[in-house]
């Protein structure tokens, strides 16, 4: 699915643009340490901003290629002929509540927005950053929901825990 593939390139970007903020700001911080004696201004808060985007996406990035975790603490005490149905339940649950998040975070967004809060030491709007919860929460959302209304959309998972042997279900 186009809607898909579109949400995984975005979110690739974003983790890779990501992790190149959280790790340029922190390498020059230390560099400025090592031959200035002192940190730059705003490093550590601009590569926690890194951390936060590359943090965010990546969970969508380990939904698409179903290398989330998963407990599978109850998995055995179930019959395997209902692995289909808990797995779609599983994915529409899961959907509706990233969808749940990225709302609440909205709300708290458009809250900031209106007290035009801005961050303490880069003076930039929280709203902006509070985005980054709306955008990846209503990605990873819409995702697990069209997995749960579509199951040959969504991956194979890999990351499937070994059953003890002689354990059928």
């Amino acid at each position: 699915m186009t809607c898909l593939r579109w949400m995984s390139r975005i979110e690739k970007s974003l983790c890779a643009l990501g992790f190149f903020v959280m790790a340029a700001a922190l390498i020059l911080d230390v560099g400025a340490r090592l031959t200035l004696g002192h940190g730059l201004v705003g490093a550590p808060q601009l590569g926690l901003v890194g951390m936060l985007v590359t943090a965010l996406f990546g969970v969508g990035l380990a939904t698409d290629a179903a290398e989330h975790l998963r407990p599978r603490v109850l998995d055995r005490y179930r019959p395997p002929s209902w692995e289909p149905a808990m797995v779609r339940i599983g994915h529409l649950l899961t959907g509706s509540f990233f969808l749940l998040l990225a709302w609440l975070s909205a709300g708290v967004a458009l809250e900031s927005h209106q007290l035009e809060d801005l961050t303490s030491l880069l003076r930039w709007p929280v709203w902006a950053l509070q985005m980054v919860f709306v955008i990846a929460f209503g990605f990873n959302g819409v995702r697990c929901l069209l997995f749960g209304l579509h199951p040959d959309l969504a991956p194979p998972e890999t990351a499937q825990a070994e059953r003890p042997e002689g354990d059928s279900g």
